[in-house]
């Protein structure tokens, strides 16, 4: 089971490990299993789907995230993949 949180200085941890390389996110909670969504300091927001809580398999996850047309679907291998993706957008 994954697990996303937000520390209080405003650090992303999945499953215990920081992510550094990421946009800066002010709120990420958890909507059902294996969903996540939450807001970027910009006022962008986001949702994470993916994994085995979510029906699928361990490596099939994916990010609903605003780019050049409006929200987009990408797919990524972990939730780790996901929050890195997001600061190369």
């Amino acid at each position: 089971m994954t697990t996303i949180t937000l520390t209080r200085n405003e650090l992303v941890k999945v499953n215990n490990r920081y992510v550094f390389d990421t946009t800066d996110i002010t709120e990420i909670s958890k909507v059902s299993g294996g969903v996540w969504e939450g807001k970027t300091y910009f006022g962008d927001t986001f949702r994470i789907v993916g994994g085995k809580s979510s029906g699928g398999a361990s490596n099939e996850w994916f990010l609903e995230y605003a780019m050049a047309f409006g929200n987009q679907i990408i797919k990524c291998t972990s939730a780790i993949e996901c929050f890195k993706t997001m600061g190369r957008v």
